[in-house]
């Protein structure tokens, strides 16, 4: 059987209860130890901003090398003709550019390289430069001579002869002074009537002067 003990009601009145086997409530005591409040935990809040997206691609770009065109004379062609000898063909060169892209959009571009893949072939055009002159004007092709008959030294003949142009020339003749009509003066120093200096004085010696 568990014996408790009251120790005093008198402490009752006091407020306090003391029980007997180690077992004690307490009453309106203010000796009551404070109680204790938890440690503040410090929290980051620090939010981590994301790294942007940089990417490095290469891109090529194809463009037309234009082609020349040479113009050149060729007298073989009639004057203003014109030809083409060598059809032109446009060429190709490719230009590499290294691109940059920042979360998908372009920031920077650079040439890396630059090559053609196709020459240009120069178109040739030739020119004519070609005349033509007016034909000659047609001539008689029989040459006009005039013959004259040799005359003997220190003799004049009254014969004479008929040109090409149907005239009757008399044949040459000595004369102490210059005779009408008379054309030039033969070496051997008979006078020439002759209309036509070719054939002039043949038989005698030839011209020695004209008149």
């Amino acid at each position: 059987m568990f014996t408790r003990t009251l120790i005093s009601r008198a402490l009752i009145g006091l407020g306090s209860v003391v029980l007997v086997g180690g077992l004690a409530s307490s009453g309106n005591s203010t000796n009551t130890a404070p109680t204790e409040k938890p440690a503040a935990v410090e929290i980051n809040q620090t939010a981590e901003v994301p790294k942007p997206l940089v990417e490095t691609k290469d891109l090529p770009i194809r463009e037309d090398i234009p082609y020349e065109t040479i113009t050149q004379n060729d007298t073989n062609l009639d004057l203003g003709t014109k030809t083409t000898t060598q059809t032109g063909v446009v060429g190709v060169k490719e230009t590499i550019y290294t691109v940059v892209y920042t979360d998908g959009t372009e920031t920077s571009r650079a040439i890396k390289s630059v090559s053609t893949v196709k020459v240009p072939v120069n178109e040739v055009i030739h020119v004519g430069t070609k005349t033509y002159s007016a034909p000659p004007a047609k001539t008689d092709p029989t040459p006009k001579t005039s013959t004259e008959s040799a005359t003997p030294a220190n003799q004049s003949t009254g014969s004479g002869y008929t040109n090409v142009d149907g005239d009757r020339i008399p044949s040459p003749t000595y004369s102490d002074s210059v005779p009408d009509g008379a054309s030039a003066q033969c070496k051997d120093g008979t006078y020439s009537f002759s209309a036509h200096r070719q054939g002039t004085c043949s038989g005698h010696g030839g011209v020695g002067s004209w008149l």
